[in-house]
């Protein structure tokens, strides 16, 4: 950084690092932002967060590696680079394991978890808890994804009612039928490739849409 540091920013040093862990938001994801002490964002940079349990010590997670390099334009008020954000926007398939009241969300400057973000660690209440839940399972603002193909079969999930579709190598798309009754949550994906796909030939194009206005996933 800039010899001057700004006031408000004295507090968010930790040793050659600036930082913070902002907080757990439904419409960001997690957020905070990073860098190295001397004023430059460095994609290098990678912010380790784990989930841990305080009240046992050998229970720890690991959420993600978090490159400190989405822009940011309102830092720069502080004086700082804009592009040393960080963001965890989930991802699919992974469950958290049963809260505690021990629960804390921890940020890292460095894979060795030695020096930890200002704002880290952050209690995980019941409500952070089905938030970080809800995030970790389908992702910020998703309401369907494809997964691996498994032989002949693909797998996903989807969220409500759709109506879904999906469409190969931009043919007639077919549709995906939710399950009755309609879970709350995330339902299971899970479709026989048409023949004409399996021939061991090039891969294929898949494409998922929500046909009601052809949202594309």
């Amino acid at each position: 950084m800039a010899t001057e540091l700004a006031t408000e920013l004295r507090s968010k040093r930790r040793g050659a690092f600036l930082g913070e862990l902002e907080g757990l938001d439904p419409r960001y994801g997690l957020a905070g932002w990073a860098l190295r002490d001397n004023g430059t964002a460095e994609p290098e940079l990678l912010i380790r967060i784990t989930l841990e349990d305080l009240l046992n010590p050998q229970q720890r997670w690991k959420l993600a590696d978090l490159p400190a390099n989405r822009v940011r334009p309102e830092l720069r008020s502080l004086g700082l680079p804009s592009g040393c954000g960080f963001a965890f926007l989930g991802h699919n398939g992974r469950d958290l394991p049963p809260r505690s009241s021990g629960m804390v969300i921890r940020a890292f400057f460095d894979e060795a978890c030695s020096l930890e973000l200002p704002g880290s660690p952050l209690r995980i209440d019941a409500e952070r808890y089905q938030q970080l839940r809800q995030l970790c399972r389908t992702g910020l603002g998703r309401e369907a994804c494809l997964g691996p193909v498994r032989g002949p079969v693909i797998v996903g999930w989807a969220i409500g009612a759709g109506p879904y579709s999906l469409s190969i190598d931009g043919e007639e798309p077919i549709a995906i039928a939710p399950p009755d009754p309609l879970p709350q949550h995330e339902w299971p994906i899970q479709l026989k490739l048409p023949a004409a796909c399996c021939d061991g030939g090039e891969s294929s194009t898949l494409q998922m849409s929500r046909r009601s206005n052809h949202q594309r996933f």
